[in-house]
């Protein structure tokens, strides 16, 4: 049974077995171990753990668990028993008990390190600041803490007890070098000392302890405030020192304390400062004598002044004359800077009606984002409105207006014959201009004839090249004939693969030129002025198909558009440049409306 019993408690310890598993192994009838407390079943979980890990791979026998189990009870006792003193610690800390605070404080059970007797009082006071801003009972390590940080506290009061002790002494004799050396003491924390000024303060801090020695307390108890507020007694004469209030301190003390000392440290290093500010600046006097002389020189300036306001009038009229030279002046030279620099005037008035324009537009557009949805509800009533008026014309008049019979044109039944007329009119505009671009082939080899027979009556040219002229002329008029008469001969089924691949490059390029005006419109700038007409009839208006469709009509107003901003942007900088300069884009607009629309 034995082991069984430590085979089972191995097994759990190797697995991570819960506290209940170990527990009801351990309580098992068979496994013959005593003293198993379930409420202790935590300890034994931890000490069995720690056991097993100092053994390393080794069981543990029956014999090593029996002991766990017996150092399991005992820690167990021992910690509720320290509980047990925390709490009751707690509640003496809680109702101001320093008497039973320090007899727990010193319980060895609680195994607290340094408690100081002397120290009852400080470490009440500390105790219960914790306790209230924790608001909970402290534990025994926070205890400690406490106790470590008020001896520390207590260390450094004596020092600064001990030092103001020692200056005091120094006070009543008549060593200024000593008193320096216990003013600097590090543990007083004085300011403002310095050695130049070592028998003043001897001198000023004896004159202090005089004053007070008159008004003393025999008893030589003196409270010395720390620099977290409390207060701290000492006794010079019988070297006492203690946090409690003694019984016969009645506060007339004849020690300086440590603020006193450092209130006449602080007032004598000043005037010592000051007066040497007065020597090292000793411009300052000779501008107070300068000061001095003002007033003089300001009495003699009133007496001029009063002279002047008799003569008042005739003053008058001279800084008259004066001031309009002046101002005449001023202003000639400001009516001068302005005509010389008119058309940076002119930018600037313009940048500011730009601007304050610009600024009117901002807040109506802002007005109508703020107010989007209305704004899109009108529309939807204005449009529903004049939908409701074309429809009502549509079915009540006899006979309703084109555009409203293009409107609902959808809503109409379409016919085989609508069809082939829309067939047809697409038909009529490919050859409307495909016989544009004839004509303007022709129209260019009629002037070179034009030219060649003005050239052979001038006895420039040979009546061969003229025929062969003409002949070519004819050759392509008929080929043009023809090729328009043969159109279904050949199509894209005929393309090699090398060919097709470059006809679908050239469509992504006519495509791409079509959609992205931007290309086009500086090409337009790239090129000489003389040559955008020829450019606008040979490129353009190919590329677009002189604007036969609706598409391609938007297409190419959308490069026009282009174009002009970007002429706005190129040449225009004044407004001015509008009227005389050459706009290139509108000549071509005009060319487009007049020429190739046949206007």
């Amino acid at each position: 049974h034995m082991d069984e019993t430590s085979r089972l408690v191995n097994d759990l310890l190797a697995s991570a077995g819960t506290e209940a598993e170990l527990l009801a192994a351990l309580q098992r009838e068979e496994s013959q171990l005593r003293d198993v407390n379930p409420e202790n079943a935590a300890y034994y979980l931890d000490f069995l753990k720690k056991l097993k890990e100092a053994k390393g791979d080794e069981p543990l026998t029956f014999a090593e668990i029996q002991q766990a189990i017996r150092d399991a009870n005992a820690q167990a006792a021992h910690d509720r028993e320290v509980n047990a003193l925390t709490a009751e610690l707690n509640e003496a800390i809680a109702g101001g008990d320093v008497e039973a605070m320090l007899r727990l404080l010193q319980d060895p059970r609680l195994r607290l390190q340094e408690v100081r007797p002397e120290n009852a009082l400080i470490y009440q006071v500390l105790l219960a600041q914790v306790q209230d801003a924790k608001g909970t009972d402290l534990l025994r390590d926070e205890l400690q803490a406490v106790i470590n940080n008020a001896n520390e506290y207590s260390d450094q009061t004596q020092a600064l007890v001990e030092g103001l002790e020692k200056i005091n002494t120094a006070i009543e004799g008549d060593d200024s070098q000593a008193l320096q050396e216990a003013l600097q003491t590090e543990a007083v924390g004085l300011r403002s000392c310095i050695d130049e000024c070592a028998e003043a303060y001897h001198e000023r801090l004896k004159e202090a302890q005089a004053e007070k020695a008159a008004e003393g307390d025999p008893s030589g108890w003196t409270q010395e405030s720390t620099l977290q507020g409390h207060n701290y007694y000492h006794n010079r004469k019988t070297g006492a020192k203690q946090w409690e209030k003694p019984e016969d301190f009645t506060g007339k003390s004849a020690d300086l304390t440590r603020q006193e000392i450092q209130k006449i440290l602080t007032r004598v290093t000043g005037d010592y400062n000051r007066q040497k500010l007065l020597e090292a600046n000793e411009h300052v006097i000779i501008h107070l004598q300068a000061r001095w002389r003002g007033i003089l020189l300001r009495r003699e300036h009133n007496q001029r002044m009063q002279y002047l306001r008799e003569q008042k009038p005739h003053v008058v009229k001279i800084q008259a004359h004066l001031k309009r030279q002046q101002q005449r002046k001023r202003y000639l030279e400001r009516i001068g800077f302005l005509k010389a620099n008119e058309d940076a005037v002119v930018k600037m008035q313009a940048y500011a009606r730009g601007w304050k324009a610009r600024k009117i537009m901002n807040i109506r557009k802002q007005f109508f984002n703020d107010h989007v949805a209305a704004v899109v509800k009108l529309q939807s009533h204005v449009r529903r409105w004049l939908a409701m008026r074309d429809y009502r014309k549509l079915i009540q008049a006899k006979k309703p207006p084109v555009n409203t019979l293009r409107k609902f044109l959808h809503l109409l039944e379409h016919s085989d014959q609508d069809f082939h007329e829309e067939m047809e009119v697409q038909r009529l505009k490919a050859k409307v201009v495909t016989d544009i671009r004839t004509n303007k082939e022709l129209e260019e080899d009629l002037n070179v004839m034009d030219i060649k027979i003005g050239l052979l009556v001038k006895n420039r040219l040979t009546l061969d090249d003229v025929v062969s002229q003409s002949r070519k002329l004819k050759r392509r008029g008929a080929a043009l004939s023809s090729s328009s008469s043969q159109q279904g001969g050949h199509g894209l089924k005929s393309l090699s693969k090398e060919n097709r691949a470059r006809l679908e490059a050239y469509q992504q390029l006519f495509y791409l030129l079509q959609t992205n005006p931007t290309y086009l419109a500086r090409l337009i700038f790239e090129m000489p002025q003389t040559k955008t007409t020829k450019f606008m009839e040979n490129v353009i208006l190919t590329i677009f198909n002189f604007a036969s469709n609706q598409r391609e009509e938007f297409l190419l107003m959308k490069l026009f558009e282009t174009a002009l901003n970007f002429e706005m942007k190129l040449k225009v900088d004044k407004l001015v440049d509008v009227i005389t300069g050459n706009p290139t884009v509108v000549k071509m607009v005009v060319h487009f409306n007049r020429g190739a629309r046949g206007q």
